[in-house]
């Protein structure tokens, strides 16, 4: 898949046709007009769908993290961790890479499986300055490119924002001795990035369901995952704070976990469960699930 628009010829400047710039991370950037922007955890998401024509894009901007070694290197190190064992895509996607103002551009995807329907995957990395700083695109139709080419290049990475030194890792973890764990993960929960909701179930069995959708996810009945005959895509295990999943066909994934509770628009309490991943530099990447029922 090689396209001419993988080229970022436009990295540092601004986009008339997008709204006012706004701050994140080291990045400012301007959020495409019509879209739906969203803080997920500490990713960025931007979302457009059109339901009548069945098609839709997804921009998910993470936060910068220390390098992975040469830029090549922090491409494959971010598309393994946010495509290959998400969407179980190819090792090698054919890329394109581009030098701008001392930023190395590393650009490339290939077709996902994304709800049953083929989807395109587009991660872009930036790398300069000992940072990394990664935008991943999901859409379905050839016509988001230039959006996302558009956002790309309204980016504008303030350098004196970047940190220098080695960075300290979060030791933050839960105290698993006050905190009934195997009991208050049971049940349904689901992370929001825009249109894109990922449901999991984590059945009392010690088996467990993921589920990638744009839409609402209807839920499995509660007769099925509160039984012992659910099988889902796998099974899990928790040891005090970490929580490690079995998919029937990929690797094991590794979570350290806690607890927290925040007051909705009704007032109400809301249960949040937070699953933390180590990434280099000794810093922890964040998910936060939000409980169901």
């Amino acid at each position: 898949m090689k396209r001419t628009a993988f080229i970022i010829l436009i990295l540092l400047f601004s986009i008339s046709a997008f709204a006012q710039t706004q701050k994140f991370d080291v990045m400012t950037y301007t959020p495409p007009k019509g879209w739906t922007q969203r803080q997920s955890g500490s990713v960025k998401t931007f979302s457009i769908i059109d339901k009548s024509a069945g098609k839709f894009c997804i921009m998910m901007l993470h936060p910068s993290i220390t390098n992975h070694g040469t830029p090549s290197q922090d491409f494959a190190y971010v598309w393994k961790t946010l495509v290959r064992e998400t969407f179980n895509a190819s090792a090698n996607p054919e890329k394109e890479t581009t030098e701008s103002d001392g930023f190395t551009i590393n650009q490339g995807g290939e077709l996902i499986e994304f709800e049953g329907n083929k989807a395109l995957a587009m991660l872009t990395t930036i790398s300069g300055k000992g940072k990394v700083i990664s935008l991943l695109s999901i859409f379905n139709n050839a016509k988001y490119a230039d959006d996302v080419q558009a956002f790309l290049g309204a980016i504008d990475i303030d350098i004196k924002d970047i940190p220098k030194g080695v960075e300290k890792p979060n030791t933050e973890t839960p105290d698993s001795t006050k905190s009934p764990f195997k009991k208050d993960i049971l049940g349904e929960w689901y992370l929001s990035n825009g249109n894109i909701k990922i449901s999991l179930w984590l059945a009392v069995n010690g088996h467990y369901k993921r589920s990638f959708t744009s839409d609402a996810v209807k839920p499995i009945a509660l007769n099925l995952y509160q039984t012992t005959t659910f099988t889902g895509d796998g099974t899990y295990s928790l040891n005090g704070n970490t929580l490690k999943i079995f998919p029937k066909n990929g690797k094991a994934e590794t979570y350290q976990i806690r607890l927290s509770f925040e007051t909705n628009s009704s007032g109400e309490s809301q249960k949040i469960l937070h699953l933390l991943r180590p990434v280099e530099g000794g810093k922890m990447y964040e998910s936060d699930y939000y409980f169901v029922k």
